[in-house]
This record gives C-alpha cells, structure tokens and sequence, in this order.
C-alpha cells in the first residue's frame, strides 16, 4: 500500500525539519559550549583573584626580605660598636695598630678579667626570685609552630636567635662569664712614651675606633727629649652573644699569628732596626695624616648606593648625619638604611632658626630622627657650606634598576653642595629634586 503525501505533509515536514535544526543547534551545541565558556570565565576570574593574592603576597615577601635586610644591618652595626665576645689577642693587636699608626711607643700592657656591666635596676632584680622557670615556659610555647622558612631559619641563625622548639643556632662558644645578651667591660691598661702630636693622634685615632670605648684615665708627664710619658686605662665594651662566632674588631678581619725572626715584642720594632717608631714608619708624615683626616670629615652627610642583593646582602641605600649635636639628647643613631629592587624614595630636610641648624632624613623603610618624621636633630656645620656625598656604584647587569631618588629641602641660609660620587653614565643610579634652598649638585 503507498501513501500519498500531500502538498500540505510537504511544506509541514520541510517546516519541521527547518525549525528541528535550531533546536538541535541549541540543545547539542550552542547551550553546552555557553555553560562551558561561563565556567572558563569563572576559572579565569579565581585564577585571576589567586594571582592578585600572589602578587601582593610577592609584596609582603619582598618586603619582609628588605625589613630582615635591614634588621640585619642595624644588629651588624650594633655588635661593631659592641662585640658579642672579645677576644685577648685581638685587643692586643688592635691597640697595637693604632699605637704604631699614631707613632707611639707602647711598654707595658695589663688585661683585667672581663666583667659584667649592671646598673641599679639589673642588681635589684637580680635579687628578686623567679618562680615561673619551666612550666610556664614549656606552657607558652606548646602551641607554637616549627619555623619552616628556610630564609627566616637563616635570619635566626644570623640574628643569634632560637627557633620555636628553642633550638639554638649553634653551640656556646662565647663568653661564659657573662650573661646571654648582657653588657659586659674590659679594662686595659698600657703605658706608652711619644711626642706631643703622636700622643694627641693616638687619643683621637681611639676615639674614632668603631667599637665602644671609654677612657677611664689618662696620666700625660713629661720625658726628656721634648717627649711625654702616657699612662692610659681603657675601657672596651660589649654585649654578650654566646651565638655569635665569627665577629672580630679588627677592621682587615680576623688576626692570625705569624712567626717573625728576631723579634720577640709586637709593640717594638726589629731588633737591630737603626731609629725610633716614628709617623715615618707608618707610611705617611704628620701633616699627611691629619690632611687626611680633615678631607674625610669634610662633609655633613654621607650617602652609599648600592645593587639590591639577595638573602642578608647589606641594604641598597644607607644614609649617615656625622656631627649631630649632644644637645639633642636623641638615643638613635644617625642612620637609616632603604631597601628595593627599584628605587628607593628618600628625603633629607635642612632648616635653621635663630643661627642653629636642624635636620631630618628618611628612606620609605625607616626616618630619623623619629619614626613619625616629626622631630629635627641639631647639627653642628662643619663648614662655612654643607654638604653631602653620595657614593654611588656602576651597573653590570641589564636587570640591576635599584637605585635612589632624594628629593632635598635646605631652608638654612648656607648653601648645600651635592657630590655624587662613581655614578653611573649610561643609567644613573641617583636622581636628586632640589625643593628648595640654594643646592647645586657636583659629579665626579
């Protein structure tokens, strides 16, 4: 049997089929594929969200790794002015090399025994019994975690800290006497014999020395040949750091011993050398040697610019004031460091009122005289004009872009020389606003 097929089934079925085709399009292609793009839009928008999170992450790493950076740099600072040990032999030298730069003759040298240094306060709670040893200690540190940073583990380790399970960074090896982390003295006292200038150059080349140290007396008589008998008793200090094994107070590191033939006193020349320990000895005349001093201490503020290093490497940017005034009476010393892998922002502020002069400076990581940038610190000029040097380095690679944009305000009635120094020709390291005040800047 067959069927016949209208015209009317025709154009129906030709209408069906049309319309079936959209449908299948939607239902097979089109609604599949929008849910499938809907949901890579919504991957990319987490994705998105993550790497946002990254990056300000990478931020606070960065700069976690420039504030440790410079914490280190502040507790380098602190132990050069007190070591955590001192060591007999290194004192001997020390004095030594200063005595025979100065010209002097040293002849007799005396060590005290290394003492504690306590106040009223630390002898009064000395006395004061602790009763919360282990348990409450044991107690407080249960619920902290192992520190797993490997970089933080480094810092500790630099820093002389424990870590949470209250491992030590390596065994004691320090002073023993002393407390962990208290102050402690040694007294040295030497008799010595030059002329006048000698003995005057020896007392400012101590006093000048990077670690903390006192005179406790000074006994000046005369001797013939217009030279002077020096009786002397000083003090060094330090802070106790059993952690600490590697530090030394001697500025070309640590002293090794060398056997030298016919000579058995380090403080007095060969035997058999024809004359005295002169300034001639040391390499340079009398006059020379204060030339010397005199262009070192020329300048009010002093500027280093360095490559951004990795890990521990020293800050990129520090800045020094050399002559604050002691009426000041501020506990901070005139340093501040700043750290980036792009430059650091840095400022330096001058005014004068009523002939005395005042300053303050900062980087975007620390400021002095205060941290709020409020106080000024009086400073004593050290010339008719102030002046700053900036020591700059060279490039050697393309992705070295650390560098430093001072901007300077001089409000004083003096004008403020800028020299920068080893700068960079092809991409200079230090970019420098003048506010205001009569500023010029110098290269060289």
């Amino acid at each position: 049997m067959k069927f016949a097929v209208s015209e009317k089934d025709k154009k129906l079925l030709i209408f069906l089929l049309i319309a079936a085709i959209p449908v299948a399009y939607l239902n097979l292609f089109y609604w599949p594929q929008g849910k499938a793009i809907s949901k890579l839009k919504q991957e990319i928008g987490q994705y998105g969200d993550a790497y946002q999170i990254n990056l300000a992450s990478k931020a606070k790493v960065d700069g976690m790794e420039s504030e440790l950076k410079i914490l280190n740099q502040r507790l380098k600072d602190l132990r050069a002015k007190f070591p955590p040990v001192l060591h007999y032999d290194e004192v001997l030298s020390l004095i030594r090399n200063t005595a025979k730069k100065s010209g002097i003759q040293v002849e007799d040298f005396t060590f005290d025994n290394i003492t504690e240094v306590e106040d009223e306060k630390s002898k009064e709670q000395a006395q004061v019994t602790d009763t919360s040893k282990d348990g409450n200690a044991a107690s407080e540190g249960g619920n902290i975690a192992e520190v797993q940073d490997d970089r933080l583990k480094e810092a500790f380790k630099i820093f002389g800290m424990v870590d949470s399970l209250g491992n030590k960074a390596q065994e004691d090896k320090g002073i023993k006497k002393v407390p962990e982390g208290k102050g402690y003295v040694l007294n040295v006292s030497f008799g010595a014999s030059g002329s006048y200038s000698q003995l005057k150059e020896f007392l400012y080349n101590v006093n000048t020395l990077k670690n903390r140290i006192a005179f406790k007396s000074v006994q000046i008589e005369n001797k013939e040949n217009d030279f002077l008998k020096l009786k002397m008793v000083l003090e060094l200090y330090g802070i106790a750091d059993r952690d600490d094994g590697k530090s030394t107070i001697l500025s070309e590191g640590e002293w090794i011993p060398q056997e030298r033939a016919n000579k058995d006193n380090i403080f007095k020349p060969y035997q058999g050398y024809k004359g005295s320990l002169s300034d001639q000895e040391s390499g340079r005349g009398e006059a020379e040697n204060h030339t010397l001093m005199s262009e070192l201490n020329t300048y009010d503020f002093s500027m280093r610019v360095m490559p951004y290093g990795d890990h521990m490497a020293p800050p990129a940017v520090s800045m020094v004031a050399k002559n604050i005034a002691a009426s000041s009476n501020i506990l901070n010393p005139p340093v501040v460091y700043g750290d980036s892998k792009e430059e650091v922002k840095a400022e330096l502020y001058i005014e004068e009122s009523n002939g005395r002069f005042y300053c303050k400076f900062r980087t975007q990581n620390e400021a002095f005289p205060d941290i709020g940038y409020i106080e000024k610190a009086e400073f004593i000029p050290i010339g008719d004009e102030l002046k700053i040097l900036i020591d700059s380095t060279p490039r050697k690679f393309k992705q070295d872009s650390s560098g430093v944009v001072l901007n300077i305000t001089n409000l004083s009635s003096r004008s403020l020389l800028v020299k920068v120094v080893n700068e960079d020709n092809a991409k200079p390291r230090v970019k420098i606003n003048k506010n205001d005040g009569k500023i010029r800047v110098e290269y060289q």
